[in-house]
């Protein structure tokens, strides 16, 4: 019997040695290795501009709220008051800036949840207080950054002990869990901070109730706040002579990663629908202290300012609409110029 040689020749050389193996596996980690922050970076990439259309969505519901009732959504009444759709769209509405542009993001049915026809006495209505909470526990897609954190419930922080009173006036527990945001409204330049005590009732509010802050913002006097959104505020277009494509509205809050989901972090440990408070308000300098941005740093703290999870700049919304990606490195003085409606400065592009 003879042997094909030919036939010997193809059976030795069927499969891959180990050697030529182990190259190919190399190789695909190499080419993984490679591949990957490109990946990586094309994802984050699609994040921030959700994040930007986020938040161009937001100013244009801040400037048709403007068109509509002639001001800028107030502030509210401070953290220990939530929205009210019964109390309308004036600076005697205890809700802050978010929940009074809900009915121009589409969401008029929760904007309208509690609504009773009561802007009296509703904060002693059981019924309308278990409908406030729903909404402090409803949470909502476009106030959230997706370089950060989702859109669902996160824990009561308990950094103060603050009760909404909307709520306890009407014998309502705190709720434990709630909806939040990463997004702040611009107090600008302050003398106060962004945080101040408010009325103790509806009653109080309606009946001339006031503070060394209340009236301020009603009364012409700028310089306590040089923001557009602030503490129990209801400016107006023309009241922002800086010019609105030089004015910050709103944008991305600085937060500590530790504390994203845990909310034990005064910059977010409660819910985005309350009044002026520094989980839904930012400034840029208090008296004579700066509160440059930063990006958000692992174990620190850092409340009032603004600032983002995104490397190199984060965004913000202008008062004509537009948003722009700022750097952290931007000098500190335009960073709080921008922030002010009227100082008198008026900044070029080129400087941010």
């Amino acid at each position: 019997m003879t042997i094909n040689p030919q036939s010997k020749t193809r059976h030795s050389k069927t499969g891959f040695t180990l050697v030529e193996l182990l190259v190919v596996i190399t190789i695909i980690g190499i080419l993984i290795a490679l591949l990957l922050p490109a990946v990586q970076a094309a994802r984050e990439s699609a994040r921030r501009l959700q994040c930007t259309n986020h938040l161009k969505q937001l100013a244009l519901a801040c400037l048709t709220h403007e068109e509509v009732h002639g001001h800028f959504p107030t502030g509210g009444w401070g953290p220990y008051w939530a929205g009210d759709p019964d109390r309308g769209f004036s600076n005697m509405q205890s809700g802050g800036w978010l929940f009074n542009i809900l009915p121009y993001i589409e969401q008029q049915a929760l904007h309208d949840l509690a609504m009773t026809g009561d802007s009296v006495k509703g904060d002693y209505d059981r019924s309308k207080a278990e409908r406030i909470k729903q909404v402090l526990q409803t949470p909502i897609a476009g106030f959230h950054c997706p370089s950060r954190r989702g859109p669902i419930l996160y824990p009561w922080g308990l950094t103060y002990n603050l009760v909404y009173r909307n709520l306890s006036n009407a014998g309502v527990a705190q709720p434990q869990l709630l909806a939040q945001t990463d997004y702040a409204a611009s107090c600008g330049q302050s003398q106060q901070g962004v945080t101040a005590g408010g009325p103790s009732s509806y009653a109080d509010a309606d009946n001339n109730w006031t503070n060394a802050n209340w009236s301020f913002n009603s009364t012409g006097d700028t310089k306590k706040n040089l923001g557009v959104i602030c503490y129990h505020s209801m400016y107006r277009i023309a009241e922002i002579t800086d010019g609105v494509s030089r004015t910050y509205l709103a944008g991305e809050k600085y937060l500590n990663p530790h504390n994203y989901e845990n909310s034990k972090d005064v910059g977010t440990d409660q819910t985005w629908n309350h009044g002026c408070d520094w989980d839904v308000n930012r400034l840029t300098k208090i008296g004579s202290t700066y509160y440059p941005p930063m990006q958000d740093t692992p174990g620190y703290m850092y409340y009032q300012g603004f600032g983002s999870a995104h490397a190199a700049s984060f965004n913000m919304a202008f008062c004509d609409g537009s948003v722009h990606s700022i750097s952290y490195s931007i000098d500190r003085d335009v960073h709080n110029w921008l922030g002010c409606r009227n100082d008198g400065n008026m900044i070029d592009a080129k400087q941010y």
